[in-house]
């Protein structure tokens, strides 16, 4: 279950972080069940990612729509910082974000690699 909590620990509300906040505050960042290697995807530029919101397509879209290409990123990641295995790269999403609110269910998937089901709490 994802806990949705602004930074002075308020739960309530509509509360929705801009900006790098997105991907940083405790509970932003659900990963898992399980992580999957690159040795286990075809072809990582081809990859078509999914989100629905109570049960609301919100976003569609593919790693080759990106603006900087996965190989690329990861080329200017290591060339700026040393990679370890397990390390993960947050990029930019597709239109279609907004607030949620407790009760809300978000599912959201890679076609190929499946999906995962995020309740969001209080």
């Amino acid at each position: 279950m994802a806990r949705i909590a602004s930074p002075d620990g308020a739960t309530s509300g509509n509360w929705f972080p801009q900006g790098s906040f997105r991907k940083s505050a405790d509970s932003y960042t659900v990963l898992g069940p399980w992580l999957t290697t690159a040795d286990e995807i075809a072809d990582p530029e081809q990859l078509t990612l999914w989100l629905t919101l109570n049960g609301t397509e919100r976003q569609r879209s593919s790693t080759a729509a990106m603006t900087v290409g996965i190989r690329h990123l990861i080329e200017i990641a290591s060339s700026a910082y040393t990679l370890y295995p397990g390390d993960i790269l947050m990029t930019g999403t597709p239109e279609g974000v907004g607030a949620v609110s407790p009760g809300d269910i978000i599912v959201t998937g890679c076609d190929g690699l499946g999906e995962m089901t995020v309740p969001v709490g209080i």
